[in-house]
């Protein structure tokens, strides 16, 4: 890292987009800067209406216990006493064991497609000649014909797959200066539509004409046969330059290419020395296997390896004799069948490696440097490998699951804080749900590729792990049953002075409507950050312009200073916006671990538009996903608060419901006129590129939103941040279950929360009641004063993705 920015650098660090700059010449309010959508958290409705309560939430960690429910119905637990077993050797293996699940129904073959040649091209001969038309325009084109890149050519509309797979296809594999994409308009009409790939005229000034084609064939090739590393000469490159390729590279393919800049003279001697060594191997093999088959008196002659050191080897006989020798038992042990080295038969100059299970091979006579280009090695699903005729590679993966109890912690800062313990990255960790941060909570995670006996041994305070057990995948959000609530509500009081309904009389007629008529199911400002003054609320507005593709901005938000409350992490924001320094403010930014770990990646890739994608990037998967959920969930409280106003309780026509999984119909005067929905069947979508809107005046609501975002629902098919956000639907009512309510002397803080009257007792981590949930010493058992405050205390369960402070709020009114 560097100490200092340059001048080009300091004024990209301001990142102070034209239109918000703009925007502060003219003088326009905090409030004018942004949609008016990012200033409220869209809570404005209730469905309780009788008279709240004052109450203080949080006072301590153990005034709220969080307890996952996890998918199999049971409470999560911590067992310290669980057995440490070593890592599986298969995770397939393990698959079969711990999940057996019944073979799949056959499925019927679609013999139309089926029959059809891999080779085929659907595309007519008129189309390839427009194509062809195209890409030779675009290859000749000067700087003054700078247009050509926004000419397209239409390939048709196709709704069978796989027939739009190959013509994505024949257009990578026949014109590598063109790219397909595939339009879905309103109509979910798929059009397909050829354009020219920009990446040619990026690559052009660096590498000129023939390598640029070159390089952009190597890349399009559906050819497993030549996507061997491929070496651009470099010679005449600056440093710059090598590096602007690098990045460039990196940036549009970095998901599936790796580069490295190699000096032939010094990989053709690490070549000879590989080559040596592995000669001098298979002929102390050799000379072993020959004393072991002489000795035992066998027949068959050993695998041997003829000639000196200088006599060379072809790629393929040496590919034929290690293939013949796996199969037999005479082949020597300590010769891998895997092994990768192979030797050109054009003498001991020419030699041809492995990189990352690509052939890398380097052309006789060359001299220099070249910048390596290869295909970063995956796994293919066993299906289409065995669909492919290939060998099904096992998967080496494995995944821990364990339970996590941790106390006033955030579920971001426990998995950094356990990364960088077990020296891991963070997205090495999953979980189904976060949780509140002052509070003592149990949940479900999965750690990737990281076994038990190194989970075991994790000592942080307020962090505690157990009932570890191996499992064949990574938790996913929402894949579990709910949360278990044990709350106590301190300092309650009545708002009014009337002094007409007793406290009891008041939390029963609340609690009453809360199993009756429920509550609306609002996202919880959790979701979203807290409103400070007169500023936007920061989660939404950075999914914003992630959606937008627009890191500048999303990085500008995050490290807004106005938007902290953190003094520590404002004055290092202050300090940042106005020096630029980023390495200054990365000695000056407390314990944050997102601030820090986009910082770090800043430092590393600079603030360019691609550097602020990579620190972006940087972020956990989850982590990334919640700043772009916060924006649907923001929207749908937007429409959930609408729907209350303007329609009321009733279901009326154009409202959606549920009739099978995440499939919806709307209502109609008949299913209103029989009655048959109420508004606990109604839901709303969760913003996606696949969501059904309610057809009546909640559906043009969310329109108009999202159109004054600049915005639709296409825009949620996203790849670079995210996977694609399908949409989802959400219950506009949600209920507690099991409810148990009492009102109590407020004990001391060092007191914990006990069973309601009537409930199973919760269970602590060694299985047993629920006594000294975080509070450090034996429950309290004297009376507490007669004068102390009364306080509430709730037990209760809600369903996934439900907040409970939105729960509260309909009886409450409280600061959390």
């Amino acid at each position: 890292m560097v100490d200092a920015i340059d001048s080009q650098t300091r004024s990209q660090t301001s990142i102070e987009s034209s239109d918000h700059a703009g925007a502060e010449a003219k003088g326009l309010s905090q409030k004018e800067k942004y949609h008016e959508i990012f200033y409220s958290y869209g809570m404005e409705c209730a469905i309780h209406q009788g008279e709240k309560l004052k109450g203080v939430l949080k006072t301590i960690p153990a005034d709220f216990i969080v307890t996952e429910i996890d998918k199999n119905g049971e409470l999560v637990t911590i067992n310290k006493d669980c057995p440490i077993l070593d890592p599986p050797v298969d995770n397939q293996t393990l698959n079969k064991q711990v999940s057996p699940e019944p073979p799949p129904p056959p499925v019927e073959e679609d013999t139309d497609d089926d029959d059809e040649d891999d080779d085929f091209n659907p595309l007519a001969e008129k189309q390839m000649l427009e194509l062809s038309d195209l890409s030779r325009k675009f290859e000749e084109m000067s700087d003054a014909q700078s247009s050509i890149l926004f000419e397209t050519v239409d390939l048709g509309c196709y709704d069978n797959k796989k027939v739009r797979s190959r013509i994505h296809k024949s257009v990578k594999d026949n014109f590598p200066l063109l790219i397909t994409r595939t339009i879905h308009n309103d109509e979910d009409i798929q059009q397909i539509i050829g354009s020219p790939d920009a990446t040619y005229p990026r690559l052009l000034p660096l590498l000129g004409k023939e390598e640029a084609i070159k390089l952009l064939r190597y890349i399009k090739s559906s050819d497993p046969t030549e996507r061997k590393s491929h070496f651009i000469p470099c010679d005449h490159l600056s440093k710059e330059d090598r590096g602007q390729i690098h990045r460039i590279i990196d940036e549009l393919f970095g998901l599936f290419l790796m580069t490295r800049t190699v000096d032939v003279s010094v990989e053709r001697k690490s070549n000879r020395k590989r080559r040596k060594n592995h000669e001098e191997s298979i002929n102390s093999s050799n000379s072993c296997v020959e004393s072991t088959a002489s000795s035992s008196g066998s027949n068959d002659a050993p695998f041997s390896v003829s000639g000196s050191s200088n006599t060379a080897v072809s790629s393929s006989e040496s590919s034929n004799s290690l293939s013949s020798s796996s199969g037999s038992n005479d082949a020597p042990s300590n010769i891998s069948r895997s092994s990768n080295t192979l030797f050109s038969s054009s003498g001991s100059s020419t030699t041809a490696v492995s990189s990352s299970g690509s052939d890398s091979f380097i052309e006789p006579g060359s001299s220099g440097k070249r910048i390596s280009v290869s295909f970063k090695a995956r796994i293919r699903k066993s299906a289409k490998r065995r669909k492919m005729g290939c060998p099904v590679i096992h998967d080496p993966n494995y995944f821990t699951s364990f339970s996590l109890k941790k106390e006033n912690f955030e579920t971001f800062l426990t998995m950094t804080k356990l990364a960088d313990m077990l020296s891991v990255n963070p997205s090495r960790f999953a979980f189904a749900g976060s949780k509140d941060k002052k509070a003592i909570t149990y949940q479900k995670m999965t750690a990737k590729n990281i076994s038990m006996a190194k989970l075991a041994v994790v000592n942080i305070p307020g962090i505690e792990l157990g009932s570890f057990e191996y499992v064949p995948c990574h938790l996913n959000l929402g894949e579990h049953q709910g949360n278990h609530f044990q709350i106590r509500v301190r300092n309650l009081e009545t708002i009014t002075t009337n002094g007409k309904d007793s406290l009891e009389d008041i939390i029963e007629v609340g609690c009453k409507s809360l199993e009756e008529k429920g509550f609306i199911n609002y996202f919880g400002i959790q979701r979203f950050g807290r409103l400070i003054d007169d500023h936007p609320l920061i989660g939404p507005l950075v999914g914003y312009y992630m959606i937008l593709d627009d890191p500048l901005n999303a990085i500008k938000v995050m490290f807004s200073p106005d938007l902290t409350i953190n003094l520590e992490a404002k004055e290092a924001k202050e300090y940042f916006t106005r020096t630029g320094d980023i390495d200054g403010t990365i000695h000056r930014m407390p314990e944050i671990p997102r601030e820090l770990m986009v910082l770090r990646n800043l430092s590393k890739y600079g603030m360019s538009k691609f550097g602020c994608q990579k620190s972006l990037l940087s972020l956990p998967h989850q982590s990334r996903r919640l700043y772009i959920s916060s924006l649907t969930s923001l929207l749908w409280n937007q429409m959930a608060s609408y729907r209350i106003r303007e329609y009321g309780t009733e279901p009326v026509e154009g409202d959606l419901v549920l009739i099978a999984n995440q499939t919806v119909q709307a209502i109609t005067s008949e299913h209103i006129s029989s009655r048959q929905y109420s508004l606990k069947d109604i839901v709303l979508p969760v913003c996606g590129h696949k969501s059904v809107l309610p057809n009546n005046r909640v559906g043009d609501r969310l329109k108009e939103l999202l159109a004054a975002l600049g915005i639709s629902l296409l825009s949620f098919r996203s790849y670079r941040y995210t996977n694609h956000l399908w949409g989802a639907y959400r219950k506009l009512i949600s209920y507690p279950h099991d409810l148990r309510w009492r009102l109590t002397k407020a004990p001391p803080f060092t007191a914990s929360i006990p069973p309601a009257p009537g409930a199973a007792a919760a269970l602590n981590a060694s299985g047993g009641p629920l006594e000294e949930a975080g509070s450090g010493g034996p429950p309290q058992s004297d009376v507490p004063p007669e004068d102390s405050m009364p306080c509430l205390e709730l037990e209760f369960d809600l369903d996934p993705g439900t907040y409970v402070t939105t729960m509260m709020n309909e009886i409450l009114s409280f600061d959390p």
